[in-house]
């Protein structure tokens, strides 16, 4: 049996490319991860959990992506976690992603939500933003 070609993973093409989107944005404080290492302290986004939907029909490789996008900040006020996340928006709202590990982004990237929380403490606050764009294999 010939070896067949795999098509590029289009969930790590999307998650790289808000990686580096958010990675690029200016006024973002924190650092971005993918993963948190163990006792990292606020501030800090990670580029979280993702969901992945069919486009088209059966043989369509055209794909919905759902990306969650976590802020972590801790402070007197939710205003710097407010501010974390006005940057990532700008940093991510619109932008049509260019072609990354084979991968196409389909058009541009959409703004779905935001959820902001505070934690018992009364000084560390957590917030999620909720992306979505389109990719398939180029």
């Amino acid at each position: 049996m010939a070896d067949e070609l795999i098509p590029p993973d289009v969930l790590q093409a999307a998650q790289d490319r808000v990686f580096l989107l958010l990675n690029g944005a200016p006024s973002l404080t924190g650092k971005v991860y993918q993963a948190v290492p163990q006792d990292t302290q606020p501030p800090f986004v990670v580029v979280g959990d993702m969901n992945v939907q069919p486009l088209g029909g059966k043989l369509d490789t055209s794909k919905r992506i759902t990306v969650d996008v976590h802020f972590v900040y801790r402070g007197e006020e939710r205003r710097g976690l407010l501010a974390m996340m006005n940057a990532a928006y700008w940093a991510l709202f619109g932008k049509v992603p260019d072609d990354l590990d084979g991968v196409t982004f389909c058009g541009p990237i959409d703004w779905l939500a935001d959820d902001t929380a505070t934690g018992t403490d009364g000084v560390s606050y957590a917030g999620l933003s909720t992306w979505e764009v389109c990719a398939e294999p180029a």
